[in-house]
């Protein structure tokens, strides 16, 4: 097996040493939580169990770094003992060797693997991977209202105006960078899109609620728990 190369930012090195101030008695705990509870898909479940016993600050890199990783297992042919080896070398390596936020790791590494195993992380991060797993992701979108005015033919006179909209989109690619495209759009292909948009949240609200209450089955819509 293929040994994972990580290169750690220090966001991520802060969110190491948040774990490891955690510590391993409370991460069992954590454990003991989710493993005890019903079986979810929904990360916010999970993130109130992990919240409840680590804090909402601590857990809320917790929750980054499991999920992030369960995503990373899903992609690739690494184990999650692989990649928390990697994580505490690269940590170590990229760290000032005052620096004692660290000393916990080998204690908490064992914790993380068997919360990286509980189904409602490896099954949850599996459902966010998939619901992102597109060429394009869709980051934001405007419309915006442009005034072009009409000149005679000498270039000197504006004899009037059209009013042109335009939508904007910006989006991820599979790389992740960020890129743009505009399209032209008049007052009809507005309407036609508001429509669209609405039925659209129809047709996902009725599949959520038939999904749930015919087949007794949690139902994540991305986004959703944002609101």
């Amino acid at each position: 097996m293929l040994t994972p190369q990580i290169v750690l930012t220090p966001s991520h090195r802060d969110d190491l040493a948040t774990i490891c101030r955690i510590g391993a008695e409370k991460l069992t705990r954590v454990a003991d939580r989710i493993e005890a509870a019903r079986f979810t898909i929904l990360r916010e479940k999970v993130d109130k169990i992990i919240e409840e016993v680590a804090g909402p600050i601590d857990g809320v890199a917790l929750s980054r770094m499991l999920y992030g990783i369960g995503a990373s297992l899903r992609r690739r042919d690494f184990s999650a003992a692989n990649i928390l080896d990697q994580l505490g070398r690269s940590a170590a390596s990229a760290s000032d060797s005052k620096d004692s936020r660290f000393e916990n790791w080998p204690a908490c590494q064992k914790i993380l693997e068997r919360l990286l195993a509980l189904p409602s992380i490896k099954i949850g991060a599996k459902a966010i991977d998939i619901s992102y797993d597109f060429e394009r992701v869709y980051v934001v979108g405007r419309v915006l209202t442009s005034i072009r005015p009409v000149f005679d033919d000498e270039r000197r006179d504006i004899l009037g105006s059209t009013v042109v909209q335009t939508l904007r989109l910006e989006y991820l690619v599979s790389d992740g960078r960020q890129e743009n495209i505009s399209v032209a759009m008049d007052l009809d292909d507005l309407r036609a899109l508001k429509e669209e948009c609405e039925s659209a949240i129809e047709k996902a609200v009725q599949a959520k609620k038939r999904f749930e209450e015919k087949l007794d089955l949690e139902v994540m819509m991305p986004g959703e728990e944002t609101k």
